[in-house]
């Protein structure tokens, strides 16, 4: 997916439903894969994150694009404006961790 699709897939959504982790493998500190699963509007679109096993790190695409839906989570549920608390300088892995959080309330 590209920068310009995802920007027009997310200004498309309408209520995110879900997102959740994805782990492939036996253990998540040795994952061959990791990938992030979102869930708006009864569609599910899959991110890759990175994978433990290899010392692969989510990229700065990745970082903008959970820092986005994060956002877009938190104005979902009233938590901000327009302009949410994450950037791409967060930590990856606490953002989608909260946005699950908030998802879960």
């Amino acid at each position: 997916m590209t920068g310009e699709e995802f920007l027009n897939w997310l200004d498309g959504v309408k209520h995110i439903e879900k997102v959740e982790w994805i782990v492939k493998g036996t253990d998540c500190l040795d994952a061959e894969q990791i990938d992030v699963s979102v869930t708006a509007d009864g569609e599910k679109k899959v991110f890759f994150f990175g994978s433990a096993k290899y010392l692969e790190r989510p990229d700065d695409f990745c970082k903008v694009c959970m820092a986005m839906i994060g956002n877009r989570v938190m104005k979902q549920v009233g938590l901000c404006d327009d302009l949410g608390p994450f950037t791409m300088y967060d930590n990856p892995c606490d953002v989608v961790n909260q946005t699950i959080n908030e998802l879960r309330r």
